[in-house]
């Protein structure tokens, strides 16, 4: 019996090891991901003069959802039009581990009139200054002129109003350089 308890022991050590190295692996495929799309966007600026991906995203306003379409409020991905411009290797890009059927996971947003942006995501295994950084991107909470709750004063820790820490959970954001 002592034997088999050890055995039971060990065994749950070794699958949550197992589980937090595929959750980081996961998070490391996402930040290359984003990284690619960040000179897809730099690349659509050099030739645009703007972050608003013309004709693309929600209601074609150039955001919103990064990689979906549904016909109608979301007729063109902005990613499809990146990738139809050369930026993107792929026409559809979104999270490669979302297992979301309903919500897509990478956002975007436009500040100032399209002259900057940050795209966010949610890691599994962020760290602080991952959530620092998505909450002072782009919409995600303190640009917010009329936002008045700082990082940590709300539960969940950073509140953003209705931004994208706030409002989706994203953890994880890249923007303009």
């Amino acid at each position: 019996m002592v034997v088999i308890a050890i055995i039971g022991i060990l065994s749950s050590v070794v699958m949550s090891s197992l589980d937090d190295a595929r959750a980081s692996a996961r998070d490391s495929v996402r930040r290359t991901e984003l990284r690619q799309v960040q000179i897809a966007m730099e690349n659509y600026y050099n030739k645009y003069g703007t972050y608003r991906v013309a004709n693309a995203g929600w209601n074609n306003g150039g955001n919103g959802w990064f990689g979906y379409e549904n016909g109608s409020t979301y007729s063109t991905a902005i990613s499809r039009v990146l990738y139809n411009e050369g930026f993107l290797s792929e026409p559809l890009v979104d999270a490669p581990f979302n297992s979301s059927a309903v919500q897509p996971e990478y956002m975007m947003y436009l500040c100032e009139g399209g002259t900057r942006y940050s795209i966010t995501s949610t890691l599994e295994r962020p760290t602080p200054e991952d959530i620092e950084h998505a909450y002072n991107a782009c919409n995600g909470g303190s640009a917010n002129a009329a936002c008045n709750d700082n990082p940590g004063s709300m539960s969940g820790g950073y509140a953003g109003c209705n931004g994208t820490v706030a409002r989706y959970g994203k953890n994880y954001a890249i923007s303009e350089p």
